[in-house]
């Protein structure tokens, strides 16, 4: 298989890292902003705990189908939704009137941003040559 110039595989591959760098910010952001959440919510530790982990529900259900979606329509477009779709989940949870809002906006955000780490090996296995495979996984982590 012949890959492309060094310099626009790593490119590719930048761009979604950026993408996944998003992700673990979105995956962190409740944790720095518990006050603010408590007192907004008007909420207690166990439903701010509860809120935070919308996230990972989501994140975890993704997985499966995050593979067979990345075969069938493409890593690029898979990336590129699942980062359309995040970016809207952010908004909704920014600007949540509720706490049963706040929370789709982190379901959405999980969801979509569960598609990110399949769809970056999968990239990469398509952009970056064979032997550097392990780096770039571990580059990624």
């Amino acid at each position: 298989m012949i890959h492309p110039p060094a310099r626009v595989a790593w490119g590719i591959w930048l761009l979604g890292s950026l993408v996944y760098l998003v992700a673990f910010f979105q995956r962190v952001a409740p944790a720095v902003m518990t006050d603010q959440l408590m007192a907004e919510f008007a909420i207690g530790g166990a439903a701010l705990g509860n809120l935070s982990a919308f996230y990972f529900y989501a994140y975890v259900a993704m997985q499966i189908p995050t593979g067979l979606l990345a075969d069938r329509w493409g890593p690029r477009r898979l990336l590129a939704l699942g980062t359309a779709v995040a970016a809207a989940g952010g908004a909704l949870f920014a600007l949540a009137p509720s706490l049963a809002w706040a929370g789709a906006g982190r379901l959405l955000v999980g969801a979509s941003i569960g598609v990110g780490f399949v769809s970056m090996l999968k990239l990469s296995s398509h952009w970056i040559a064979p032997r550097q495979f392990a780096l770039v996984s571990g580059l990624l982590l």
